[in-house]
């Protein structure tokens, strides 16, 4: 998932006003607090605001790309405030969906809620006792724990609600990615498809002409060599030069009919292209030859349907923001090549999507080749072979 223009606006705009909100914070918490900070007690309490500061700043400032080091990152933001009564847990639990992957959300948001409940319940006792001489004297036991645990879980709510805030945001930018991709596949899959159809009426017209004209010019041609025989000496000159032009005629239909039968889509090159402007937060630079050898339209779909499924890994997966696409010629095969920038992995494990590529490219005798390294991106090499299509 790449974020959008309006995303990353919003993500600014919450980076830096929770400076300020730290500020406000930290501010509050050193001149409202109950007794009031010694000098060494406030200038640790402002350390405490001010390193918060920084690695929320710092843990936020890859997204929408997860790096392993962001996990350390929000513990040190969930463990920084702990001696100290604070509301900055507020912006740790924004940060969970922000710089985790999807799959530990929940694991962390459970952990920090318990935490935090633990956290904020050892506060108020420690203020209790320090202030247990101005207690009310009607206070009972019970009273004071309904007021720990229904303190507790309004300070809680506070927290999850900012939780599930920056969640709708993530959520919702995922949405405008996944409806961004789809409407890239649409533009590419319309052009195979117009192309498709035009080959498709240019085969039936084809078929018509082999099969109706081409059958009435053989009878002509065999009907003017049985009259060369005649023993009209004057008529046999014409005859023969009425076959000639028939036979002639007939190879040329012939000739025009293999050749639109064997042509290829022209379509797949803008297919790729169009594809590939309309991925959001992906550059792609594209590279092709200028012609290329012919390709059924089966063949073309299948190779825009392996780019669609690497592009989209390439996103999705993998976190890219630049890719490369070679569609290249050699030796009557064409070589189809995807590469990222993206994460990688240090072993490829194919699943439905690798596996699908094998089994579209095998159909045809083509082959699938992935490589990729932690760190350094994902590559895509497909090589499919183009026997000529010359039908009787």
């Amino acid at each position: 998932m790449l974020a959008s223009a309006k995303l990353k606006t919003v993500i600014l705009w919450l980076r830096y006003g929770s400076l300020a909100v730290i500020a406000a914070l930290g501010i509050g918490d050193v001149a409202v607090h109950y007794p009031p900070y010694s000098p060494l007690q406030s200038v640790g309490v402002a350390l405490i605001h001010v390193t918060y500061a920084i690695l929320f700043f710092r843990n936020t400032a890859p997204y929408p790309r997860r790096l392993p080091y962001q996990r350390w990152l929000l513990l040190a933001q969930l463990l920084l405030p702990s001696p100290i009564p604070s509301d900055l847990g507020v912006l740790t639990f924004a940060s969970i969906p922000l710089t985790l992957e999807k799959r530990l959300w929940r694991r962390w948001l459970i952990a920090s809620l318990a935490f935090t409940g633990l956290q904020l319940t050892a506060h108020t006792l420690l203020a209790l006792y320090n202030n247990r001489e101005n207690l009310p004297k009607d206070a009972t036991p019970t009273m004071i724990v309904l007021t720990i645990v229904f303190g507790t879980l309004q300070t809680l709510a506070w927290h999850l609600f900012a939780y599930l805030a920056a969640l709708i945001i993530v959520r919702s930018d995922e949405d405008r990615t996944r409806l961004a991709l789809l409407n890239a596949e649409m533009r590419g899959a319309q052009i195979l498809l117009l192309e498709s159809g035009r080959l498709a009426e240019r085969l039936r017209i084809s078929r018509e002409l082999h099969d109706s004209l081409g059958h009435h010019l053989t009878s002509l041609s065999l009907q003017l060599r049985v009259a060369e025989y005649l023993p009209d000496a004057e008529l046999r000159p014409q005859v023969t030069q009425a076959g000639f032009l028939a036979k002639l005629l007939l190879a040329e239909i012939r000739e025009a009919v293999s050749e639109w039968r064997s042509e290829t889509s022209p379509a797949l090159p803008e297919a790729l292209q169009s594809l590939a402007a309309g991925l959001p937060g992906l550059k792609v630079n594209f590279d092709s030859d200028a012609e290329l050898p012919a390709a059924a339209p089966a063949v073309t779909h299948a190779l825009f349907r392996c780019a669609q499924e690497a592009l989209t890994n390439a996103i999705r997966h993998g976190m890219a923001t630049n890719a490369t696409v070679a569609l290249h010629s050699r030796d009557q095969r064409l070589s189809l090549t995807i590469a990222d920038d993206g994460y990688g992995c240090s072993v490829v494990t194919p699943g439905n999507g690798l596996n699908g590529m094998v089994a579209r490219m095998a159909e045809f005798g083509g082959t699938v080749n992935f490589e990729s390294s932690a760190g350094k991106g994902f590559r895509t090499e497909i090589n499919v072979p183009l026997p000529e299509l010359v039908l009787q």
